[in-house]
């Protein structure tokens, strides 16, 4: 089966795409109006589910080849959360692409009511601590102080649509936190189509600050801003942090970190 591939850019619809050079992952294409990198052709579902399946979540011994986050990383996520809205006690919160739920129940054990959202059934067969649904539509009616999610926007077939869809279950003055691997950041810039966040292939969008802004606003967010936290990677060694605190301080590390109401 061969893919289509869009002629005209999903974010700008101007027709100045240029194709990057080879990536394992899949073709790339750049817009030179707007940036946005993104697959093209984008796989089809059939394509994509067994991608997830091979890489993310196999159900027999295979290997994973992409981890989910490392729970280290999420108690820092969390921690840094509470400093920014105040206690988890009695929110509610939606973590979309909770994965096997490691991010929620460190969430619920803080007192927060969480839902989650994860289309791959073999990872949410693995969730015990909250409800979590296949699709956003089928999570119930009711609003939300915060709208997780984490290393999501990036495997969005049209990420603008589906982020202004969850911008409207935001309470007043409710917030999203958004991160995703950034172009941005050294290694990407060094790397290019050999970094490893564009030889994955269920991601079909690349992000800039730029760009994440720019479909942030697309789907009706007002207030966005980029948090600039550096986080211990488990298994850095104290160079390796100071670094890391280095690069996060001058934009050039590997994560864009967005809050947006």
């Amino acid at each position: 089966m061969t893919n289509t591939r869009i002629q005209n850019c999903p974010l700008c619809g101007k027709d100045r795409l240029r194709s990057l050079a080879p990536c394992a992952g899949g073709p790339i294409e750049l817009c030179e109006a707007c940036r946005l990198i993104f697959r093209n052709p984008p796989p089809d579902d059939e394509q994509l589910s067994r991608s997830y399946q091979k890489l993310y979540y196999p159900d027999d011994e295979g290997e994973v080849i992409y981890d989910a986050t490392p729970k280290e990383l999420l108690v820092q996520y969390a921690d840094r959360l509470a400093d920014r809205i105040g206690p988890f006690s009695k929110k509610r919160i939606l973590d979309v692409g909770c994965g096997n739920g490691t991010f929620g129940a460190l969430l619920t054990a803080r007192g927060a009511r969480v839902y989650g959202v994860e289309f791959d059934d073999v990872a949410r067969a693995r969730i015990t601590t909250f409800q979590a649904y296949k699709t956003v539509n089928a999570v119930p009616d009711g609003k939300f102080d915060l709208i997780a999610l984490i290393e999501v926007v990036e495997h969005m077939r049209i990420p603008w649509e589906e982020m202004a869809q969850l911008r409207a279950r935001l309470t007043p003055g409710g917030w999203s936190l958004v991160t995703t691997p950034s172009l941005d950041g050294l290694r990407a810039q060094l790397q290019g189509s050999r970094w490893d966040q564009a030889e994955n292939p269920t991601h079909l969008h690349l992000f800039s600050e730029e760009t994440l802004t720019a479909v942030l606003s697309r789907a009706g967010f007002r207030t966005i801003e980029r948090l600039r936290l550096a986080y211990d990677y488990p298994g850095h060694g104290g160079m390796r942090r100071r670094l890391n605190r280095i690069l996060t301080r001058l934009g050039l590390d590997g994560h864009l970190q967005m809050f947006a109401r």
